[in-house]
């Protein structure tokens, strides 16, 4: 290696390493700027709530209209709902775009069932 190659190093590592970060903060604008950051944590958390105080048999109806317009404007769960809401292992993950999503726990030990009405644009727990 040359004199000239130990100057050259430092500032390739620094300039790729800007550019990776200019990056991670864009794409975290886009997605905070489209909403689907605070609505993944709201709905998350609302459906770890409602699973918690449950009682068995019953159902619970939410109001998703905001999900599905945010998940539609981001190209994402587009027929398959069950990208949006997925419930496995005490977790409950709300995802409305493509990358990320987020997850929120329930101690609850009942047996859930998710369905989409679509027309009325309402996610339906029935709790068994």
């Amino acid at each position: 290696m040359g004199e000239g190659d130990e100057v050259i190093f430092p500032q390739v590592i620094f300039i790729i390493a800007n550019v990776i970060i200019f990056f991670l903060l864009i794409s975290f604008v886009y997605r905070a700027s489209s909403g689907a950051l605070v609505y993944e944590q709201v709905y998350a958390k609302e459906i770890s709530l409602i699973l918690d105080n449950a009682k068995p048999n019953t159902n619970v109806s939410i109001d998703f209209s905001k999900g599905f317009e945010i998940s539609e404007k981001n190209g994402w769960g587009q027929g398959d709902f069950n990208k949006l809401v997925n419930v496995s292992d005490s977790k409950v993950h709300v995802s409305l775009a493509k990358e990320g999503g987020y997850y929120s726990m329930y101690f609850s030990d009942l047996l859930v069932e998710f369905t989409f009405d679509k027309v009325q644009e309402r996610l339906i727990i029935k709790i068994k």
